[in-house]
């Protein structure tokens, strides 16, 4: 007889096999979307492939497509990790991207040595405000953190509305209501010299996730941060200072976040729009819950949508799948990890009559 029961102890061997199930199960389902829109699917995966890696070019802009992916998934990594539900990371990309723009305007005559630092400086503090007025509303008031951030990320959106539309717009352009004008070419991030637009937050990214990974394993406050998610009212009864504790963690998530959206405006975009930000926050939650709120998970999640991201838009010119696509397989693949998660903590056991 067979029965179902909790792993004492994980396998390597049996969560890879688990999470390579959810991976080909994602290719199935996308395959069935692919049918379905009525493209033929051979061709469309050569081209998902090719807009994927098929090139240096392709490559790139994978990586360009997965950097601010990865700054929202180790965002909600360290928050998740610590039970803060946050949903603010959305509102947060904005706040960086916004204050760093703003920064730029009032830096603008410094020398670029000078300038971008304290840009990306004023991004930083912009996200990780908005990250410390949500942890401040929880502590203090035991507002929900998943309201609060919901409602912050309202405020911000309707703020870059406001500010696009009265103080920031570009004249002479139809659309001038939607964008900022360009910023100065001194204050453009650099690339890495591989073609495209890869710039060093990609390093920075990686970093970021050297340094996640060893904060929530080698640390105290990784002690802290991983103790509270499991048990925070025993965590208080050993003396510890949760509300210091959920503070960190939210400036570190905000801070985090932020960097995707100054990366975006000032190396990708070279401008601050309605759209160029939108969307960035919600993925990385989806790509931090992929990743099974591991650092090391998070990139390699991050990676991977970024090359859907790039392959379904390579392959929407060229056989019509519509590149919405990508976000109907984002749902289907965070369903199948978290399928995927269950499943790697438990095991098939046959029992002796």
């Amino acid at each position: 007889m067979m029965r179902i029961r909790r792993r004492t102890s994980p396998r390597t061997g049996w969560t890879f096999a688990v999470y390579a199930a959810a991976v080909l199960a994602g290719l199935v389902a996308t395959a069935g979307l692919i049918i379905v829109s009525g493209a033929p699917l051979g061709p469309s995966f050569h081209a998902l492939a090719m807009g994927a890696v098929g090139s240096r070019a392709a490559l790139v802009s994978s990586l360009v497509a997965a950097t601010p992916l990865m700054f929202t998934g180790l965002a909600t990594v360290i928050a998740y990790r610590a039970g803060v539900w946050t949903v603010g990371q959305e509102g947060q990309v904005l706040a960086g991207g916004m204050a760093a723009y703003q920064a730029s305007l009032w830096l603008g005559g410094l020398p670029p040595i000078l300038a971008i630092p304290g840009c990306i400086v004023a991004g930083i503090a912009g996200g990780a405000l908005l990250g410390g007025l949500a942890s401040f509303l929880k502590t203090r008031f035991a507002i929900s953190e998943i309201v609060s951030t919901v409602m912050l990320n309202y405020l911000v959106t309707y703020l870059l509305s406001y500010l696009l539309a009265a103080v920031w717009s570009s004249s002479g352009n139809s659309v001038s209501y939607q964008q900022t004008p360009t910023l100065p070419g001194d204050l453009w991030l650099p690339t890495l010299g591989l073609g495209g637009k890869l710039h060093p937050g990609f390093l920075l990214a990686i970093a970021a996730t050297l340094c996640l990974s060893i904060l929530l394993r080698r640390t105290a406050l990784g002690y802290e941060v991983r103790a509270m998610g499991v048990n925070p009212v025993a965590l208080r009864q050993r003396g510890t200072d949760t509300v210091r504790t959920i503070l960190v963690v939210m400036l570190i998530s905000g801070g985090l976040s932020a960097l995707a959206g100054i990366g975006e405006v000032f190396g990708v975009s070279h401008r601050l729009t309605a759209s160029s930000l939108t969307g960035i926050g919600f993925d990385g939650i989806i790509i931090g819950m992929i990743g099974n709120l591991s650092a090391l998970g998070t990139l390699l999640a991050a990676l991977f949508f970024g090359a859907l991201h790039s392959g379904a838009l390579f392959m929407n010119v060229m056989t019509g799948v519509p590149a919405a696509l990508i976000t109907a397989l984002q749902g289907l693949m965070l369903i199948f990890f978290l399928m995927a998660g269950v499943a790697s903590q438990f095991e098939l056991v046959r029992e002796r009559p």
